[in-house]
């Protein structure tokens, strides 16, 4: 009999979870990547001065055309000038550096994703081919890691109660 209640709850979380919540088959679509990003309103952890960028942007600037290179070669740039990686691990003390203004629970919230990105062996041995010609994809992954780690453990006061916000926090999953 007790073992039927437990099989019972598990039906009805089930239903709960999916069905009676109307997600059954639902999915966001990718697209909505960029909109879902400004669901959570931590302020953007890496900020870095004008001067590194404009350096990184004008060294790139052939790249213009071809986007996700041109994004992985500028993030390459800006995180190697700044110094906030070094081989295959991220510089913790620049992160510290960089988060030390922040209120505290936005910061701790960046703090904890980095460091669940740091664990995440895909993101750090995930390395360029060694061809001379092309950027590190190291720093573009480690900030696409981060900022999905930031939005999947936004705190409340940063969450924005919007209908595709409302949609993703109730546990509709991006679609493949």
């Amino acid at each position: 009999m007790r073992r039927m209640k437990n099989i019972l709850l598990i039906v009805l979380f089930a239903c709960f979870m999916e069905i009676c919540r109307g997600n059954k088959g639902k999915c966001i679509d990718t697209e909505l990547v960029p909109d879902l990003n400004k669901c959570c309103t931590v302020p953007e952890p890496f900020m870095f001065t004008k001067s590194f960028v404009e350096s990184c942007v004008s060294k790139h600037k052939a790249l213009i055309n071809d986007h996700d290179k041109f994004y992985t070669c500028l993030w390459d740039c800006i995180w190697s000038a700044y110094g906030l990686f070094d081989g295959n691990s991220i510089v913790q003390e620049k992160v510290l550096e960089l988060t030390r203004s922040m209120e505290k629970v936005a910061q701790e919230t960046v703090l904890f994703s980095v460091a669940r990105c740091h664990k995440e062996s895909n993101i750090i041995n995930h390395r360029k081919n060694e061809k001379g010609n092309e950027c590190d994809t190291f720093a573009f992954k480690y900030m696409f890691c981060i900022k999905k780690a930031i939005l999947l453990n936004c705190p409340d006061k940063y969450w924005k109660i919007e209908p595709l916000c409302d949609e993703f926090d109730s546990g509709v999953p991006l679609c493949e």
